[in-house]
């Protein structure tokens, strides 16, 4: 008897949490509804890498303004790892973008806001500011 209530406890369990998900489901907003939500995000601001590395190095090659390819990031630091190292910056919050051209090889930039940013100061941390 009490194995037919367990099951029967469990099935009802089971469709609570069907209905649940589905009435979850539908009542969630849109990921566009989502991100009205936020409003201005310029408050929402990227962090700077650790000086002295690789990563800091990348974001002073972009804050030029231009686009940044393995072969200049190449010739300014050794280091092969340009992708890592955009990886890095774009979890730390910075809008990088990448194209590719004829030959397959990646360029990055940064993003106006981003660049705006890097170069308004609003951190006592600018670009080169380990040198």
């Amino acid at each position: 008897m009490r194995a037919n209530e367990a099951l029967s406890s469990v099935a009802a369990d089971a469709q609570g949490n069907i209905q649940n998900r589905q009435l979850n489901d539908t009542t969630f907003p849109s990921s566009e509804a989502q991100l009205s939500l936020l409003g201005d995000s310029s408050y929402l601001k990227p962090r700077f890498p650790f000086p002295k590395n690789l990563t800091s190095k990348a974001l002073e090659l972009l804050g030029d303004g231009g686009s940044l390819s393995a072969d200049r990031f190449h010739a300014s630091t050794g280091s092969q790892r340009l992708a890592a190292y955009i990886y890095n910056l774009r979890r730390l919050g910075w809008s990088i973008s990448s194209n590719l051209d004829v030959y397959g090889k990646a360029h990055y930039k940064l993003s106006l806001h981003s660049l705006e940013f890097l170069r308004g100061g609003s951190s006592p941390r600018k670009i080169g500011w380990w040198q």
